[in-house]
């Protein structure tokens, strides 16, 4: 289930995580002249953080379920 959602909101915030930090961070670093090496890998960490937010409480509800069924 968690993987289906995933493809889920992985096709439908597709603009959201790549299009900001390719064109907006992107055209930031460069107009900062910073090396090509240093604008790949804060648009790679931007992706992969703005990737990652729509799926926080998803986590949380999970590890809530988690940690009950521990304690029980």
């Amino acid at each position: 289930m968690l993987l289906i959602i995933a493809i889920a909101l992985l096709f439908f915030t597709f603009a959201y995580w790549i299009g900001v930090p390719l064109f907006v961070i992107g055209n930031i670093l460069s107009e900062l002249h910073a090396p090509i090496f240093i604008q790949g890998v804060c648009i790679s960490i931007s992706v992969g953080l703005l990737f990652s937010l729509p799926f926080i409480p998803i986590n949380l509800k999970v590890a809530k379920l988690g940690a009950l069924i521990k304690v029980h």
